[in-house]
C-alpha cells in the first residue's frame, strides 16, 4: 500500500496541479513597472537620470549626429522565487510581436524625427544640417553600419530576445553607432562610436555646434507578479520606452569619452493605447509533460513539499496579434512624450 501511494501520488498531484497555471495572461492595458534603485532597491529612480550634466550647459546650437528608433519583436518575461525555508522556482513567459510591418516602424520612427526636431527648435535650440557634419573632412574617420540595424539578445538556445533598430529616412540607411546605445554593438559597432566621438570637440570649434544622438527602444510586453505563495506571473501588453539615450559630444578638445554627457530614462514612458490581442500559444501536453517531471522529481527528492515546489516552475508561449493602426498610434504616443521629456531635461541643464 506505501509503495502504491508513493508511486501514485506525484500522478494525482500533476493532475491537480496541471489545472493551475503560474503564469496568466492579462486583459487590456498594464501599467508600466516603476523602477527603483539606490540602497536596497528602496528608492524610486527619477524618471530623467544625468550623467556629466555640465556638458549640456551653455548649449543652444546642435548638430544630430544619429537618431535611431529600436523595435522590440520578442522578449522573454521571468520571475525567480526563493525563500529561507524553500526552494527556488521560476515562472517563464515568452512573448512574440506579430502584425506589425517594417514600412510601419520605418514611418513612426520618420515622424519622430520630425518630432525631435520640432521639439528642440520650439525649445529655442538651432539645429544645424546634418549635412554639416557629414560633409566635413572630419566625418571621414567615422564608420557607419546598416540599417534596420538587427540586435540580437536571444542566446544560442532561444530565439526570444530580438528587436530592430531603424534610422529616419531623413537621416538615411547608414548612421554611425555611439556608446550605450547597444548592449552588444560588437567590434565594428565599437569602432563607430568611437570615430563620431573623437571628432566631436573639432567640429564644435570649427561649426559652433555640439553633436548630439538619441537612440530609443520601443517595448510592447510587461509582466506583473505578486508574492511567493499568490499571485502568478502576469503577462500583458503596454506599449512602452523602455530606454531612451541622449548624448552629447565634448564642446573642445580633449580626451572625448569621459566627458560625454547623457540623458537616460530612469522610468519607462508608456502609452494606454490598446493595440494587440493576446493568443496563448503554449503546447499543453509539452507543458504537462514538463511539469509531470518536475513534480515527480520534486516528490521523490522532497515529499509533497517537494512536488509543490517544483510544480511553480513553469513556461509560457504567447503571441501578441497587433492591430497595426493602433500599434503605429501607441507607438507615436510614447515616443512624443519621451521626446518632450528629454527636451524639457536638456533646457533645464542649459
Amino acid at each position: 500500500m506505501n509503495f502504491m501511494l508513493r508511486y501514485l501520488t506525484p500522478l494525482i498531484l500533476v493532475s491537480f496541479l496541471t489545472a493551475c497555471s503560474t503564469i496568466n495572461s492579462n486583459e487590456g492595458v498594464m501599467k508600466a513597472e516603476t523602477r527603483k534603485g539606490g540602497f536596497m532597491g528602496l528608492a524610486t529612480k527619477d524618471n530623467i537620470e544625468v550623467e556629466q550634466a555640465r556638458e549640456f550647459a551653455g548649449v543652444n546650437k546642435v548638430v544630430i549626429g544619429g537618431f535611431k528608433v529600436g523595435f522590440n519583436d520578442s522578449k522573454k518575461l521571468q520571475q525567480k522565487k526563493s525563500g529561507m525555508f524553500q526552494s527556488s522556482s521560476s515562472q517563464t513567459g515568452l512573448v512574440k510581436l506579430d502584425g506589425v510591418d517594417q514600412t510601419t516602424r520605418q514611418q513612426i520612427t520618420d515622424d519622430m524625427y520630425d518630432n525631435f526636431v520640432q521639439t528642440l527648435t520650439t525649445s529655442g535650440y538651432q539645429v544645424v544640417s546634418r549635412d554639416e557634419l557629414t560633409g566635413s573632412p572630419l566625418y571621414k574617420e567615422v564608420k557607419e553600419v546598416d540599417f534596420p540595424y538587427e540586435d540580437d539578445d536571444s542566446g544560442m538556445f532561444s530565439s526570444y530576445g530580438v528587436g530592430y533598430f531603424y534610422s529616419p529616412s531623413q537621416i538615411g540607411p547608414k548612421q554611425p553607432l555611439f556608446f550605450g546605445e547597444l548592449k552588444n554593438p560588437g567590434m565594428f559597432g565599437g569602432f563607430s562610436g568611437m570615430g563620431i566621438m573623437n571628432i566631436a570637440g573639432k567640429f564644435t570649434e570649427a561649426s559652433g555646434a555640439r553633436i548630439i544622438y538619441v537612440s530609443y527602444i520601443v517595448d510592447f510586453a510587461g509582466a506583473t507578479s505578486g508574492d511567493f505563495f499568490s499571485a502568478p506571473l502576469q503577462i500583458g501588453q503596454v506599449m512602452a520606452v523602455n530606454s531612451a539615450i541622449l548624448g552629447i559630444g565634448k564642446g573642445g578638445t580633449g580626451v572625448q569619452l569621459a566627458a560625454t554627457g547623457q540623458l537616460k530614462l530612469g522610468q519607462p514612458v508608456a502609452s494606454e493605447i490598446e493595440f494587440a490581442k493576446i493568443q496563448d500559444n503554449t503546447n499543453e501536453l509539452e507543458a504537462g509533460a514538463v511539469m509531470a517531471v518536475n513534480v515527480a522529481t520534486g516528490f521523490l527528492s522532497g515529499g509533497l513539499a517537494g512536488a509543490l515546489r517544483s510544480s511553480g516552475n513553469q513556461t509560457k508561449e504567447y503571441v501578441f496579434i497587433a492591430d497595426q493602426t493602433k500599434y503605429a498610434d501607441a507607438a507615436r504616443d510614447a515616443l512624443t512624450k519621451t521626446n518632450a521629456l528629454l527636451t524639457e531635461k536638456l533646457v533645464q541643464l542649459r
